[in-house]
């Protein structure tokens, strides 16, 4: 179907009443947990943008077969202590879970975590008639269920859960703030290094007059792109094996300063439609985004990266 296509052709097409058809765009147009619009992703069959939330208050009269769903969520809600103390559980017992033959994760000393949730329960007031006291396994079951989901949202924790025989700590300054969506140029803005493995010579002149080859085999080109309008501002090409802390720095400088245009060599090699930012608008010279995200490289975290983006550009 072509944009434009009237409603009435695509409920007849396809047998999607306009009803559902909103539904589907406004589960589309929410944002996901990674900070982007669930797009497509929230098309998939069984697929939930959010997460159930119980409304019902448990009585202490229910019947122990049904009308439970949602309650623990319900209750970590209520008091938000429990969830702390869970995660708390989490940092203290870093080979908490342990892959199982059939893929699935188990959780070590559930029963232990499980006693310690009961008695801080006990602690918040909940008495033998509140959930989960009243229930005949007082919950340990959606207990371990939420705590496998606390584990996977580390990926330290997700990591060693599978089996991985170490992993590297992941570095944030805002360890514990949510991932926002990036709705406009210039908001955000990642870095990375793309390696390219390739075996090529390059000749220069030394300082005798001599031409001097030298054969590389893997380079890099470090780019610096907007998020929002996957726009390259700037990048950096590094003909070594590995790059290094001021080849990170010279990419931040790029993306910042107006783009020089390149003297090509090649006949009939050249820009065509495309360009930079600031060399097809002088004024987005020298814009600071507001949010800069890069990976655990070495060369990314070293000190003088982060003394640019914390001092130089704020």
């Amino acid at each position: 179907m072509s944009q434009g296509t009237k409603l009435v052709t695509i409920e007849r097409e396809t047998g999607i009443v306009r009803q559902q058809l909103y539904h589907l765009v406004n589960q589309a147009l929410s944002v996901h947990p990674d900070g982007r619009m669930f797009g497509f992703r929230a098309l998939l069959p069984y697929t939930r943008v959010k997460n159930h939330e119980r409304q019902k208050v448990i009585a202490s009269k229910m019947g122990q077969g049904q009308g439970y769903s949602g309650a623990m969520n319900q209750l970590l809600e209520r008091y938000p202590e429990l969830f702390i103390w869970l995660k708390g559980e989490l940092g203290r017992h870093p080979l908490l879970f342990s892959p199982l033959p059939n893929g699935k994760l188990k959780v070590n000393g559930l029963h232990a975590i499980h006693r310690g949730f009961l008695e801080q329960c006990r602690k918040l007031g909940l008495r033998e008639s509140d959930y989960p006291l009243m229930r005949d396994q007082q919950g340990i079951r959606t207990l371990s269920l939420v705590i496998k989901r606390l584990g996977a949202k580390s990926f330290g924790q997700a990591a060693r859960a599978t089996g991985a025989a170490r992993s590297k700590h992941p570095w944030n300054e805002r360890a514990d703030a949510p991932v926002q969506a990036v709705t406009r140029p210039f908001q955000a803005v990642e870095f990375d290094g793309h390696k390219l493995d390739l075996r090529l010579c390059i000749t220069y002149p030394d300082p005798f007059g001599f031409e001097q080859t030298v054969e590389l085999n893997r380079i890099w080109i470090l780019v610096i792109a907007d998020i929002f309008t996957r726009v390259t501002l700037g990048y950096q090409l590094v003909l070594s094996p590995e790059y290094h802390r001021y080849d990170v720095i010279r990419t931040i400088q790029k993306a910042l300063l107006p783009h020089a245009p390149m003297a090509f060599t090649i006949p009939g090699l050249g820009y065509g439609v495309g360009g930079f930012p600031s060399q097809r608008m002088p004024e987005l010279a020298y814009v600071v985004w507001d949010e800069f995200r890069l990976d655990n490289a070495k060369a990314n975290l070293a000190n003088d990266t982060l003394q640019v983006l914390y001092q130089e550009l704020g």
